[in-house]
Order: C-alpha cells, then structure tokens, then sequence
C-alpha cells in the first residue's frame, strides 16, 4: 500500500525538479550567448567607427581629419 502512494507522488515531485533542470540550464547558456551578443555587437561597433575614419580621411583629407579627432578629444 506505502508503495502505491509513493509511486503516484513521485511525478509531482519529478516534474518540478525536471523543469527546475531545465530552466536552470537554459539560464546559464543564456549567458554565454548575451556575453557573445556583446562581443559581437562591439566588434561591429569597432567596424563601423573604422569605416567613418577612412571616410572622413577621404573626405577631408588625413590631415583635416586627424586635427579634428585631437580636437574632439582634448589635445
């Protein structure tokens, strides 16, 4: 009889603990994948700042430009 009201309480046992599995793993790849998110979106970032440069150096001349950013940031 013990067995019978043990074996029909396991499923609520297992199904909360196997969600709690899952979600806790989910979790953590989440992590890995918003860290890469944020590398990524940097490097693109970084790419985007290049292609302004050459463009302005293009633009205005290496000179020009160049006097512009030391400008910009304070020399």
């Amino acid at each position: 009889m013990q067995s019978r009201v043990q074996a029909r309480q396991r499923p609520f046992l297992i199904v909360p603990l196997s969600v709690l599995v899952v979600v806790s793993a989910l979790m953590l790849g989440g992590c890995n994948t918003i860290s890469g998110a944020g590398q990524d979106v940097s490097a693109i970032g970084r790419g985007v700042d290049r292609g302004a440069q050459a463009t302005e150096e293009k633009v205005f001349g290496t000179d020009s430009a160049e006097q512009q950013r030391r400008t910009q940031q304070g020399y």
